[in-house]
């Protein structure tokens, strides 16, 4: 019987791997306020002393804080309540619609769910809806529009 010769594969090459890489980050903002929400639409809400405002992504304050609350930016508008009302603001502290609602939702497709005097309906930046109807159950996109 003859023998049969297999040749024998190269050793594999090992690749040493390189030590890992330390992270960096950077500071968005200094810790001087009491709390600081998540960035939205490149605008984050801080707090300060009871009162809210905004910073950008750079840690710069853009708009001071002066409300009693503050929500999210979503289509370029955030919620501030300021005296009990809710209204909306833009990314430069504009008022854009007025504090005047009892409550107010962030716009999602063009409009946002608000409540005065018990009743609620949707606004719009161009367009204030009529309320008088029950908004809390619509789903986003099938909205009733009068």
């Amino acid at each position: 019987m003859k023998t049969k010769i297999i040749p024998r594969a190269a050793p594999p090459v090992l690749t040493p791997v390189p030590p890992p890489v330390p992270l960096s980050y950077a500071v968005a903002a200094p810790p001087k306020y009491d709390a600081a929400w998540s960035f939205s639409g490149g605008m984050a809400a801080v707090s300060l002393n009871g009162k809210y405002g905004y910073i950008d992504e750079t840690g710069s304050e853009v708009i001071p804080c002066r409300y009693d609350a503050a929500g999210r930016f979503s289509e370029g508008l955030a919620t501030v309540k300021l005296h009990g009302k809710w209204g909306y603001i833009d990314k430069t502290g504009g008022e854009v619609i007025p504090c005047q609602y009892d409550s107010a939702g962030t716009f999602h497709e063009g409009l946002a769910a608000v409540q005065l005097k018990g009743k609620w309906g949707y606004i719009s930046v161009e367009k204030i809806k009529p309320i008088h109807y029950c908004a809390r159950c619509a789903v986003p996109g099938q909205a009733i529009d009068n």
